[in-house]
């Protein structure tokens, strides 16, 4: 239980830390016509096969990405995808589509990209 109340609160840290950080940002960002998305994934059971990622720009056409690097948390994908939107949609999923959670979930897009720290 204490593993799950410090993911959490390393989670609520970056949210904020990240949510002060871009606020103060006078920088103007242009858009380069791509979203890129990273998202970091822990599982509490450490079990990461056979799970992988659908991604989909919002409004758009999804696709099955692999977890290509390890962190502290878990997994990691970073994926660019080819259009400039301000939602991206993605499930943690096997490729028989059992769900890790049964609803869609959404990851914000600021300046071409975005961040996501998240457990299970």
């Amino acid at each position: 239980m204490k593993n799950k109340q410090y993911v959490s609160w390393i989670c609520i840290f970056a949210l904020v830390f990240g949510v002060f950080f871009n606020s103060i940002s006078t920088k103007k960002v242009e858009s380069s016509g791509t979203t890129t998305v990273k998202i970091h994934y822990h599982r509490e059971d450490g079990q990461y096969d056979p799970w992988n990622l659908w991604i989909w720009p919002e409004g758009g056409e999804g696709q099955a990405y692999p977890f290509t690097e390890d962190d502290k948390l878990g997994k990691v994908a970073t994926v660019t995808l080819p259009v400039d939107v301000q939602r991206v949609g993605f499930i943690v999923r096997t490729d028989e589509w059992e769900k890790d959670v049964g609803d869609d979930r959404f990851i914000e897009i600021s300046g071409g990209s975005g961040e996501i720290w998240f457990y299970n």
